[in-house]
């Protein structure tokens, strides 16, 4: 007993696989393989087990005519020798239950199954048993002569058993053909179909019978091809035709179809042969082609390709008009020394260029450069250039000949892109730390409104001031990202933000400034409690207080320092508070924490001031190195 290899599943999504196995059995081998088996009572193919796929190549190699019934409704196989007994019920009868096809040898050997699967012994009339692993009948196998009625067909013709033969071998040889192949009857529908069909298509062979094939064809092109079949169907002359055809992976390919008609001693069409060749390369150069061919066309009309042809062997160029004008040559010489083109090459490409050029010399290799060249004007452009060899008769003059383009804009373009790509990292990474800064001080400010909140209200009213002062420098900081914040204009958007306009009770005023984007953002919510804390309890909760903020650069041993004061007049009486809120801790701590200030806060009766010195190093402003007013 032979043990046959694994054989590997197809994959669900693939409409159809052929198996790779049984790979014998002619034309019912060939039926076994085609038909999809998942809705029968013997399942997928795949999952056939071992003891029935020993019985199907015992059936499909065997010279003499023999039948398999299998299971307890006797689902039918049997081999090409068969042929001549199953006569026109084939392939009907074919898979299916031998009760409804094959009634005659399922009366005859049903009894002699059923008593098997009961344990009692027959003798080899009732055909050989199959068992499986557990010992149980799974089958019969019965030669011909057992079966009712085979004396006649085992003396079959023997020319046409050759005939099967040779269509076997025909079709074996037509399975291994490069193109689609197909028959189809009279009317059309299709008879046959080899494998390159299916591999193609992905259908099964039962699929693509009838007019099953036509499911293969494209949408878009399957009215125009049917329409021009039935033409020719109804002509009975050659039919071509270009389409595409559905693919096994669902994609689409271009196939060029030709179907001619076979008639017989009478004229008579008995059936169609087709062919499909594959033309999706040649469709695809062809329209490199065209496109090349106008975009040349176009171009050299426009005056933008100039060509060329140097003779290597003689040293000389002759070059069109264009081919001067973009070198800055002149155009009335008919040959130019090639060492004359040569000079008008950058320095830093000429050397590349000329060894490009022995190359073609030596090997005949593709001539394809790019370099940069200076016109009579100096200005410096970009060139493309192509070009191929080719000798005058067998030991004639080499010539290098091809065409050039000014391709500077594209050049340009490519370098402008490289920048702004860089700039566009630059920007990006300078978002990602913006983004993780920005969410590190609202986590802050929110951790720290809720330590000196005294309620829910009082907690989403300071926290949505403060967010928002916040926001107002990040607006600022998006608009120009590297142009840093005034701070005048970051001052008076945080009284302005708080209902405090500049004018009789408010002052404000200093040289200019710009800080960075972090100092901005620290201050800013400095400013922010400041303004709050005097509309709520400082001067500007009645109504004759009076506020300036002045800011000034002064020069210290350790450098420059920023000296912003925040005064208020003329208000109610200024008491220290007795609690430290967020405010005081911004502006004692977080001050000194983030931007190395120093500040004092005065609390004296006549009002509140605030004295804020911070060093102007390069983390502070955009331009440290101020000098004092």
């Amino acid at each position: 007993m032979r043990t046959e290899p694994a054989i590997p599943a197809a994959p669900d999504s693939a409409p159809y696989s052929v198996p790779a196995w049984p790979d014998e059995g002619g034309e019912t081998g060939r039926l076994l393989r085609g038909r999809d088996w998942s809705g029968t009572a013997l399942g997928p193919l795949r999952d056939w087990p071992n003891h029935l796929r020993l019985a199907v190549d015992m059936l499909l190699g065997g010279a003499q005519p023999a039948i398999l019934l299998w299971g307890r409704t006797g689902i039918a196989l049997y081999n090409d020798a068969c042929l001549g007994v199953i006569g026109d019920r084939h392939p009907g009868t074919f898979g299916e239950p031998a009760a409804r096809g094959l009634p005659e040898v399922w009366s005859r050997f049903a009894p002699a199954l059923r008593a098997r699967e009961a344990g009692a012994p027959q003798g080899p009339e009732a055909g050989f048993p199959i068992r499986g692993p557990d010992g149980r009948v799974a089958g019969v196998l019965a030669p011909v002569p057992l079966l009712p009625g085979a004396a006649a067909a085992w003396t079959l013709d023997a020319a046409k058993a050759e005939r099967r033969r040779s269509r076997a071998r025909l079709r074996a040889a037509a399975d291994l053909a490069p193109a689609l192949l197909w028959s189809n009857d009279p009317g059309g529908r299709v008879t046959w179909c080899n494998r390159r069909w299916l591999d193609q298509t992905g259908q099964s062979l039962a699929a693509a019978l009838g007019e099953g094939w036509i499911e293969a064809f494209h949408p878009d092109d399957r009215p125009e091809s049917l329409a021009r079949f039935r033409a020719a169907l109804a002509l009975g002359a050659a039919f071509e035709h270009e389409q595409r055809l559905r693919g096994r992976d669902g994609g689409f390919r271009w196939f060029r179809l030709r179907a001619e008609p076979s008639r017989d001693a009478a004229g008579r069409i008995r059936q169609w042969f087709g062919a499909a060749i594959d033309v999706e390369a040649e469709r695809a150069t062809a329209a490199v082609l065209r496109q090349s061919e106008a975009f040349h066309r176009v171009a050299a009309e426009a005056g933008l390709i100039g060509t060329w042809d140097c003779d290597l062997t003689a040293g000389t160029c002759r070059l069109s008009p264009r081919a001067a004008a973009l070198l800055g040559l002149d155009r009335s010489l008919p040959d130019l020394p090639l060492a004359a083109c040569l000079d008008r090459v950058r320095p830093e490409d000429r050397a590349g260029l000329a060894a490009a050029i022995d190359a073609v010399g030596e090997t005949g290799a593709p001539f394809d450069e790019e370099f940069r060249i200076v016109g009579a004007d100096g200005a410096v452009r970009w060139v493309h250039a192509r070009g191929g060899a080719l000798r005058d008769g067998a030991a004639g003059a080499l010539h290098l000949r091809g065409a050039s383009l000014d391709i500077t804009a594209r050049r340009t373009a490519e370098q402008d892109l490289r920048a702004n790509e860089a700039r566009l990292k630059i920007v990006l990474a300078e978002l990602q730390h913006r983004v993780r800064n920005s969410l590190a001080v609202v986590r802050s400010v929110a951790r720290r409104t809720a330590e000196t909140s005294r309620s829910v209200e009082d907690f989403a009213s300071h926290l949505d001031g403060r967010l928002n002062a916040f926001a107002r420098v990040q607006s600022v900081v998006v608009r120009d990202p590297s142009g840093g914040i005034d701070l005048e204009g970051l001052v008076a958007d945080e009284l302005l933000a708080n209902q405090i306009r500049e004018g009789s009770r408010a002052r404000i005023g200093g040289p200019a400034i710009r800080l960075t984007a972090g100092a901005a953002e620290t201050l800013g919510l400095a400013i922010h409690e400041l303004a709050t804390n005097a509309l709520e309890h400082g001067v500007l909760s009645g109504e004759r207080g009076r506020l300036a903020v002045y800011w000034r650069v002064e020069p210290t041993e350790a450098g420059p320092h920023l000296v912003l004061d925040w005064s208020e007049q003329g208000g109610r009486r200024v008491r220290p508070p007795t609690r430290k809120g967020f405010g005081l801790a911004l502006l004692e701590r977080t001050l000194g924490y983030e931007l190395k200030a120093r500040t004092r806060l005065g609390f004296e009766p006549a009002g509140f001031s605030c004295h804020i010195a911070i060093p102007l190093s390069p983390e502070i402003a955009l331009d440290s190195g101020h000098a004092p007013p």
